[in-house]
């Protein structure tokens, strides 16, 4: 099917058995006030989200990416497990939240947010990037490992409860706030600032 267009809520309810397939939400031109899954066994997302609000996806139990998936919001983006051997990139462009549940991905990048939490263990096969004006504090409570770099950066604190490891280079910035490490941190290098 075409890209869902509308300057209206999008709320999907599949009940606790079903699964919604997306292809692409939102055009640039008529997007989405915001984007709201209630309840479904899985998501598919085999396109971009652009929302003029908030993305809600963690009601679904769990998320596959078919393709690269690029996320873009006015408001926070939470989302739940997400699998897929493919690009996801989540960007809220005024700032919020960015929760992700348990990840098995290709790479995982993340700008603009406000906060970004980490609290189930996720991996991928290339990068995690979280930078480019995150305002306020990333926070790992879980495993995190980056078959590629791993780059944690914030204007604020960053906080590192869990393990952290890469097969590339891992750099923790707190540009403006404090660097707090209480679990182990691997890499290839490792920068620290």
């Amino acid at each position: 099917g075409g890209a869902i267009v509308g300057v209206q809520a999008l709320i999907l309810d599949a009940g606790a058995a079903g699964v919604i397939s997306l292809q692409t939400v939102g055009n640039g031109a008529a997007d989405p006030t915001s984007v709201t899954v209630t309840a479904a066994a899985g998501l598919v997302l085999n396109g971009n989200i652009t929302s003029i609000g908030t993305v809600i996806l963690n009601a679904a139990d769990s998320t596959t990416l078919t393709g690269d998936v690029t996320i873009t919001s006015f408001g926070p983006v939470l989302l739940g497990d997400v699998t897929g051997p493919h690009n996801l990139i989540i960007n809220p462009t005024t700032g919020g939240l960015v929760a992700v549940d348990s990840g098995n991905i290709g790479s995982l990048t993340v700008s603009n947010a406000t906060t970004v939490d980490f609290d189930e263990p996720f991996s991928t096969t290339g990068s995690i990037t979280v930078s480019a004006a995150i305002t306020d504090t990333v926070t790992v409570s879980a495993v995190l490992d980056a078959g590629g770099d791993l780059n944690l950066t914030s204007a604020g604190d960053v906080t590192v409860g869990a393990a952290l490891s890469a097969a590339g280079a891992t750099t923790l910035d707190s540009t403006a706030g404090t660097l707090d490490i209480n679990a182990n941190v691997g890499g290839g290098s490792i920068a620290l600032d």
